[in-house]
């Protein structure tokens, strides 16, 4: 689109340079249309007129009417709110009037001048827009409704740089795309001029990745789109406070690590450690020290152990030292548990004895005031040769290592890695999800994140051979762009991105400053995150409950890229419950969509009871599910797995129900069909198993049973259909979304 790209860009920099170093928070509207027009992007014929004397009207004379009157001033953020704008003037004697009022209606104001304008034609009012986030970097905006664009709130969002295919993807997605093509009886819009101006911001060669220590926000609004292409009606760039970012520099540098180089850690001595010292045992055998000896004892801990305790020999049949330099020799990971303020003179004098301290203490960067102590902690541990997790996080739980912070556990290895900003959040994941057939590689609470980052963690995860998913709960991330960047790597052409489930929690309020623009508004913290997940096939999800389920999904299915699950075969007994089972997969973009004819006519080959249904959802009363013991249902299954218009078969059993009316061995045969169906079925379709109660101690744990057989064969197990929706949506998700890409040839 443009001839010489760095010719542009020194202009660019010169213009936002020399406002910056006036001073100016902002560009003035003729100066942000400069720089747009310089990237190809067409603005309105106009001239500037200066507000100092007379008013010298010569070059309107070239303007073609109707034109515009806009004032030009840094003390006005918005001209149409405060009558800074006139529109529909037919003449240079139209225009001196229109100033005039103006003037007026700014008196005391400083007033720079004047922009006088050509009038767009008519179109499509939308909005770009780009936002420099702290920690994303910038983040590239369009949206319908010009001025209105809040109220409409028909927007996408992408972090950069964007591709063609992310610009398109970008209008798809709004709500309102349908203008785009034309409607009633207007011309379609050129929609790759559209998507040039996304490029031209938000690009690998965009506007805000060449200046994104410069700017901080910008809005072309409204953008008027026809079948002639698009023009800025009018531009706002907010500037970047120089004294806090210098005025160029490399986006999303990492942050410094206080001990080893990143390249010389290895963190399979943190989530995998043979060798551990504990700091902050009692010898009265009380306090957080002394449970996790307990816990590792129960757990079967085989590796070495120490601790660090000034003047006892041993605790609990343990061995301890004096100090961290006392150790006879190097050990990878320590528990800490001193109080916060004791915890810096420990760690500063390790003399490269140990490779990574988990601080469980609190009271750090956490708490008001705490931030200078959290800054000692990081100097004491550079001192010492130490890498710090946390601090105010809880440990680490790794089955493989037979290591873990908690009691009662289970110690069967397995292929789920977590990091999570939480520990009691990650003791309710531990929890919840080994009762739900969840199994661990890994697991680690970072807490503050002061040192080892999530996405130093998250890179050791993505390349550890036995963890296959991974989840993340994170509430903030100091390097929003390392972490793209990271995930966005594992998609590369060179083997199957592993899945990747994300709880985010909290949210983060926009400055004041921020909100001077539209973009800045909009540009909420929930939505930079769903632009990561959307961007690197990440399956976000809201609670924990869909968190378990989503991951549960991952660790039993594997994704289909090449065929997305989209078509879901279902099999049940109650035709409400189908019927509200269908409504539930519909809300989360899925369908049931009736067989094709040739599966209707086997299924109804089998000559069924009265009361069945085999159109998809096939509705089998608990009378049809008895016939032959159950071994209908197997019958029903194998002919419906055929079908080549279904990606996943959704199974849905009312335990009560079979179990009241027949007995548990009809239950038995009946589950038991269903997975010698899945077996025949396991090279093509995935199989989901729902079984329903009604809350009794008893049908309970039959459903517990019978849960942990199916679990036991590769089956994932659900409590309600609608659980069973949202997960495979998820699935779904990181199909689409997150399949393998080509490097980019360079």
């Amino acid at each position: 689109m443009l001839a010489d790209l760095g010719d542009v860009a020194t202009r660019t920099a010169q213009i936002l340079d020399d406002a910056r170093a006036a001073g100016r928070a902002s560009l003035s509207e003729p100066q942000a249309k400069q720089v747009i027009a310089s990237l190809g992007i067409r603005v309105p014929c106009g001239c500037v007129i200066d507000a100092r004397g007379a008013p010298d009207l010569a070059a309107v004379s070239s303007l073609r009417a109707p034109l515009v009157a806009k004032l030009v001033s840094g003390s006005v953020l918005h001209k149409s709110d405060s009558g800074g704008v006139i529109l529909g003037l037919k003449d240079a004697a139209g225009v001196a009037g229109a100033i005039d009022t103006i003037a007026a209606r700014h008196a005391g104001l400083p007033v720079d001048g004047y922009l006088i304008e050509e009038m767009a034609p008519a179109g499509v009012e939308l909005v770009i827009g780009g936002h420099v986030d702290p920690s994303f970097g910038p983040a590239v905006m369009v949206g319908f409704g010009g001025v209105l664009v809040e109220v409409l709130d028909d927007i996408s969002m992408r972090l950069c740089p964007i591709t063609r295919g992310d610009a398109n993807e970008m209008l798809d997605s709004l709500r309102g795309v349908a203008l785009l093509a034309g409607v009633r009886g207007r011309p379609a819009v050129d929609r790759e001029a559209l998507v040039d101006a996304l490029l031209a911001i938000g690009g690998a060669q965009g506007l805000l990745i060449r200046h994104s220590q410069a700017i901080e926000s910008l809005d072309i609004n409204p953008l008027i789109a026809s079948s002639t292409g698009c023009i800025a009606v009018d531009a706002r760039i907010l500037l970047r406070d120089p004294q806090a970012c210098p005025l160029r520099g490399p986006l999303g540098h990492p942050m410094p690590l206080p001990g080893a180089a990143r390249d010389s850690a290895d963190l399979s001595r943190l989530l995998s450690p043979r060798s551990i010292v504990v700091i902050g045992a009692s010898t009265e055998g009380g306090g957080l020290g002394n449970a996790f000896i307990r816990n590792l004892q129960q757990f079967g801990f085989a590796g070495s152990l120490s601790i660090i305790h000034p003047t006892a020999p041993e605790i609990d049949g343990v061995r301890c030292y004096p100090s961290l330099a006392a150790l006879p020799e190097a050990v990878d990971y320590a528990y800490v548990a001193l109080p916060a303020s004791r915890v810096t003179a420990s760690l500063a004098g390790a003399a490269g004895k140990l490779a990574f301290a988990q601080v469980v203490s609190s009271g750090f960067a956490e708490v008001a005031g705490g931030e200078a102590l959290q800054a000692q902690l990081l100097e004491g541990a550079r001192l010492g040769g130490v890498r710090v997790v946390g601090p105010n996080c809880l440990g680490v739980h790794s089955p493989r290592a037979q290591v873990t912070f908690m009691d009662n556990v289970v110690d069967v290895p397995g292929s789920f890695g977590v990091v999570s900003q939480s520990g009691g959040l990650g003791v309710d994941l531990l929890r919840r999800g080994q009762a739900r057939g969840l199994r661990f590689s890994s697991m680690l609470t970072v807490g503050n994140c002061a040192d080892v980052s999530v996405v130093e963690v998250l890179d050791q995860l993505l390349c550890d051979p036995g963890t296959r998913v991974i989840g993340l709960y994170l509430e903030s991330v100091a390097n929003g762009r390392a972490l793209l960047d990271c995930l966005q790597s594992r998609r590369v052409h060179g083997g199957q991105p592993k899945p990747i489930v994300l709880l985010k929690g909290g949210s983060s309020t926009q400055g004041q400053r921020a909100a001077q623009s539209h973009t800045g508004a909009l540009a909420s913290d929930e939505r930079l995150w769903a632009s990561l997940a959307r961007q690197t096939g990440v399956a976000q999800v809201d609670t924990l409950d869909a968190f378990i389920d989503t991951a549960l999904t991952l660790q039993l299915i594997a994704p289909n890229y090449a065929r997305p699950t989209r078509r879901i075969g279902l099999f049940g007994n109650g035709g409400g419950t189908s019927v509200l089972a269908c409504d539930a997969f519909a809300r989360y973009g899925l369908a049931v969509p009736p067989f094709e004819q040739v599966i209707v006519q086997q299924l109804e080959a089998l000559d069924l009871p009265p009361g069945a249904s085999v159109l998809n959802p096939i509705d089998a009363p608990a009378g049809v599910l008895a016939k032959d013991q159950g071994a209908l249902v197997g019958s029903i299954l194998d002919i419906a797995q055929r079908a080549g218009d279904i990606d996943a078969i959704v199974v849905h059993l009312n335990l009560p129900v079979i179990v009241g009316y027949y007995d548990e061995a009809l239950l038995r045969n009946l589950i038991r069909a269903v997975l010698r169906s899945r077996d025949a079925a396991a090279s093509r379709l995935p199989f989901v198993l729902v079984l329903r109660s009604d809350g009794s101690a008893a049908i309970d744990a039959i459903r517990r049973t019978y849960r942990d057989e199916a679990m036991a064969l590769g089956v994932a197990v659900y409590d309600e259909i609608p659980q069973a929706a949202q997960a495979l949506a998820a699935l779904a998700w990181v199909e689409r979304h997150g399949r393998p890409v080509q490097p980019s040839a360079s």
